[in-house]
């Protein structure tokens, strides 16, 4: 009878010991986890805190920021029309560049904007991504 309870004992210690060497590795992945979470914390307000800069130096380096957008965007389209003309009929690109030249084109006979209308503002903003990725 003292042979089994010493075995049962043993058993139990062991378990106890798995659990508490598991709770200890839950533990650290969690500090971990906070840890990485704290990092991208950090990282999210810096990138906050430029843009508050950013905004504070006032309108005078967004308006350049905007007329060199412009002008990228001018010569972008300048450069998809060429392409499309010198390039073959039966090309699935190409076609998808007409289209969208087409598109550009029937887009700028309707210069009034219309409410729910945002295609401004997203070309605007892929403009943007477009310099930040340059940068």
């Amino acid at each position: 009878m003292w042979a089994g309870f010493q075995h049962k004992h043993s058993v139990v210690s062991e378990l106890m010991c798995q659990n508490t060497q598991c709770l200890l590795q839950r533990t650290q992945q969690a500090m971990e986890r906070k840890v990485s979470l704290g990092e991208d914390l950090t990282h999210i307000l810096r990138e906050f805190n430029d843009a508050l800069e950013d905004f504070s130096k006032g309108p005078c380096e967004s308006d350049d920021l905007l007329k060199q957008l412009k002008e990228q965007q001018t010569s972008y389209d300048r450069g998809l029309g060429d392409s499309s003309t010198s390039s073959s009929q039966g090309n699935s690109l190409n076609t998808s560049e007409e289209n969208l030249n087409q598109s550009m084109a029937s887009a700028r006979q309707h210069p009034n904007a219309k409410l729910g209308d945002t295609r401004e503002l997203e070309n605007y903003i892929a403009d943007l991504d477009k310099v930040l990725d340059d940068l």
